[in-house]
């Protein structure tokens, strides 16, 4: 295994898509599930900075953990990745976006049906869950594995994920995305 296996990706602040879901948060209204979907140009974006092509050239395993409508695998396959095999897995009921060759409608926390190992997992996991889901990440990724999550900015505050987390898997890279 890498030494350090987590990477994640903050995206810079978009006031004109972000500031009323912040507003939201604020105030103690949040969509059901935490969901906050990633446009595929973000999620591009992200793949671009933390994988390198060549990795993902030879025949690999990926997971895309929050799979919702499927931006993570649509910017995958669009930036010529096409040798691996790619599963999803949501918690809502959607249908299986074309990019995935596997599908699961469950959460990702209890289910028992995520197989692994994989040598990426990656997504935009909920807020409220990311650091349990990083936590259950690991536990999927072959010996030489990745994580790739896309958080935001205040992920990296907090004593207690510093002293927890981050003592116990220190991230790798981080990456910020400019708007």
């Amino acid at each position: 295994m890498l030494i350090d296996p987590l990477v994640i990706t903050l995206p810079a602040l978009d006031f004109d898509h972000d500031a009323s879901s912040i507003v939201d948060i604020i105030q103690g209204r949040r969509p059901e599930n935490d969901v906050y979907p990633t446009p595929e140009w973000l999620a591009k974006a992200a793949l671009r900075a933390a994988i390198k092509p060549y990795n993902l050239t030879i025949r690999r395993r990926v997971l895309d953990v929050g799979a919702g409508s499927g931006a993570w695998g649509s910017a995958l396959r669009s930036l010529g990745f096409s040798t691996f095999t790619l599963d999803g897995i949501d918690i809502r009921q959607l249908p299986r976006p074309d990019a995935y060759n596997f599908w699961a409608h469950a959460d990702y926390l209890t289910t028992s049906w995520v197989p692994g190992p994989y040598d990426y997992i990656i997504g935009n996991p909920p807020f409220q869950q990311a650091e349990k889901i990083i936590r259950k990440s690991f536990e999927k990724l072959t010996p030489s594995g990745e994580l790739h999550f896309l958080l935001r900015l205040n992920f990296l505050g907090g004593q207690a994920r510093a002293l927890g987390l981050f003592k116990q898997f220190p991230p790798h890279k981080i990456t910020i995305i400019p708007k």
